[in-house]
């Protein structure tokens, strides 16, 4: 039996979406760290980081969804890179070639529709690509972090100005990065 024209396409969109474009980046992984804001509010990091220091500074060192994600503008603010905090040194000790923080919330299955874009995800509002979703809910698969420290997903968060940049497209949104 011969193998159907749309077998044909598929098979090559699932090759298509396996291949490596550049320095180790698949199709539809990411191209940037996710936007970094203060995603549950400028008011409740700062006064988290103002009532209890310690546990604050714990959760920026240790915790890639409060680092990246919750309270990333503060945790990389001029205060906090006064006292050491590295965006570079954090992504790499938390994302790299760490297995206990680099895994998907949701299933392979669904994963991978969001980063091929396909079911629910064909209209591309959500993508793997700078997405703070993605980062949260599908870390691994679109490339946000690395189980074998693969260089491409290293050089993601070489500069903190990269995550800043992620926030342009709405200047509202864009965190204040050393500032």
């Amino acid at each position: 039996m011969k193998p159907s024209v749309s077998a044909i396409v598929c098979l090559f969109a699932v090759l298509a979406a396996a291949t490596t474009i550049a320095f180790g980046q698949k199709v539809g992984q990411a191209t940037q760290p996710p936007c970094c804001r203060n995603w549950i509010g400028d008011r409740t990091c700062s006064k988290m980081r103002l009532t209890n220091f310690i546990q604050f500074n714990s959760s920026c060192y240790n915790d890639p969804d409060f680092a990246f994600n919750q309270c990333c503008a503060t945790c990389n603010s001029v205060y906090m890179t006064d006292l050491g905090y590295n965006f570079t040194g954090v992504a790499q000790s938390l994302l790299i070639n760490n297995t206990g923080n680099c895994f998907d919330r949701m299933s392979t299955s669904w994963c991978q529709k969001l980063l091929l874009k396909t079911g629910v995800w064909t209209k591309g509002l959500f993508t793997c690509d700078s997405s703070n979703l993605a980062f949260r809910v599908c870390r691994l698969t679109c490339g946000y972090c690395s189980t074998t420290g693969d260089t491409y997903i290293a050089s993601l968060y070489l500069d903190a100005s990269a995550a800043n940049a992620a926030c342009s497209d709405n200047a509202n949104t864009k965190a204040v990065i050393g500032r």
